[in-house]
């Protein structure tokens, strides 16, 4: 969830079939290679298909850092903690081509000459300045929770019980953070269509994009929506979408189908990892009824017992109220993102270079044009860092008295290449857990679905669905 990353979920899948124009080479360095049988399709082929299971098993037989071919190209795994800050604080390794893929997988004419400094100067680094801890308090945080609660109010009220966890949490975030995010104008009925695409992403930065017809569909459909969105809304002085007025601002000298990609790569972004990462909260919450005691405990002590008892006229009186006061929460959201995030922060090499081993004695060469990526579920199910590393700990987080803090987590990544919207995303999932969990109990489900094997999102993708029987609060 670094900055690429969280612009880029299913990261960079542009070379798994050797379509990609590189020079390869006969690498000579003392980094172990998996064996290939075709040039690198074949291995490229099992990262498209079972990356988790790949990485894992490669890991155990090869170290931290292994070597693999991606088509032609050099794809290097690094899962040492020592090689992180390395590979994060190093303005050579370069995200710009997976910005420029995503863009052509949602439509653009992939024009770096036309693109690159739009996009990389301007539009990118306004998520930054829009999406601070400021900017969240004053404009995001009441709306979002005035919009979350309206439309929990709304499921409780609808006859209904029982529902599957997908269905809740894409509908209603959806919605929600749409309409926070472009303003009361846009149209709602564009969830179908965004699902569709953003399914079918992966296969889109592939080779195979031609095979995703459907999926193209709904992106030329969303596309012809954002057009009339930049129309209908002109100059966008409308503050409710201060956040879209500044990115059209900031690339106004595009094209305007240019333009309406743009906006969809935000819609997208926005969109994506947050509804998979407050699905394993939930899913996770579900299965643990001390976990959902203790966060009701937490807000009831915090809300429900100060003044009125009302979260909308407490942030109305302290709009950075919920930044503060949540340990809890805040703790349950970084223990699921813990345990869901999965490998993707891909670099491609700028310039030829040496990057230090694990030991820092050694290094090994890079040339212009390999590929690095990160891959965090070792470290963060290392049980010497976070104990019963596997299991989900709601407090795990929580920091105690007198105890030392417990490791932070590495899913937004760090230095040059720390995720833009980690502020946005993380304080999303706490508003709705707070905001869910006034309004609902809900059923326990006996066991969390396991992720699924082929996952190539940053957040992992869930191999099925649960239902969850929603009574709401008196």
């Amino acid at each position: 969830m670094d900055s690429a990353t969280y612009l880029v979920p299913g990261t960079l899948i542009l070379s798994f079939f050797g379509l990609l124009a590189y020079d390869s080479y006969r690498d000579r360095s003392i980094i172990p290679s998996l064996p290939t049988r075709f040039f690198g399709f074949d291995t490229g082929l099992l990262f498209y298909l079972r990356r988790i299971p790949l990485l894992e098993k490669s890991r155990l037989r090869y170290g931290s850092t292994f070597k693999l071919n991606v088509g032609l190209r050099n794809l290097y795994i690094l899962s040492s903690a020592s090689m992180f800050k390395d590979f994060f604080f190093n303005h050579a390794l370069d995200h710009r081509e997976p910005h420029f893929r995503a863009l052509v997988a949602l439509g653009s004419s992939g024009n770096v000459e036309l693109l690159s400094v739009p996009v990389h100067e301007q539009f990118l680094p306004t998520f930054g300045r829009n999406l601070s801890r400021r900017a969240i308090a004053d404009g995001i945080s009441t709306p979002l929770h005035a919009q979350l609660r309206q439309r929990f109010q709304m499921l409780s009220q609808s006859g209904r019980t029982s529902h599957r966890l997908g269905d809740i949490v894409g509908k209603t975030l959806y919605s929600t953070l749409t309409s926070v995010i472009f303003g009361p104008s846009f149209p709602l009925d564009t969830y179908d269509d965004f699902v569709r695409l953003d399914d079918a992403m992966t296969t889109l930065m592939s080779p195979l994009a031609f095979t995703a017809v459907a999926a193209k569909s709904a992106r030329n459909r969303l596309l012809k929506v954002m057009v009339g969105y930049i129309e209908e809304n002109g100059p966008f002085a409308d503050t409710t979408a201060e956040i879209v007025s500044s990115a059209l601002r900031s690339v106004e000298i595009l094209p305007l189908h240019e333009k309406a990609v743009c906006l969809l790569s935000l819609l997208w972004s926005v969109n994506s990892n947050l509804l998979k990462s407050i699905w394993w909260m939930m899913a996770y919450l579900a299965n643990d009824a001390e976990a959902r005691e203790g966060l009701l405990t937490e807000i009831r002590e915090r809300i429900e017992g100060k003044s009125d008892g009302d979260l909308l006229s407490m942030l109305g009186a302290d709009k950075e109220l919920l930044f503060r006061q949540f340990p809890y929460a805040d703790a349950a959201v970084t223990e699921t993102l813990r345990l869901c995030t999965m490998p993707g922060s891909l670099r491609v090499v700028a310039q030829d270079l040496q990057f230090p081993t694990e030991n820092r004695e050694i290094s090994f060469p890079l040339r212009a044009g390999d590929l690095l990526m990160v891959n965090p579920r070792p470290y963060h199910f290392d049980n010497d860092v976070y104990p019963e590393a596997a299991k989900f700990s709601a407090d795990r987080f929580v920091q105690k008295k007198g105890a030392t803090p417990t490791a932070k987590i590495i899913s937004w990544g760090s230095g040059a290449h720390m995720c833009k919207g980690r502020i946005f995303a993380h304080h999303v999932m706490k508003v709705w857990v707070i905001t869910f969990l006034q309004i609902f109990d809900f059923s326990s489900v006996e066991q969390v679905p396991i992720m699924d094997p082929g996952s190539l999102n940053v957040i992992a993708d869930f191999s099925r669905d649960v239902v969850v029987e929603l009574v709401a609060r008196s």
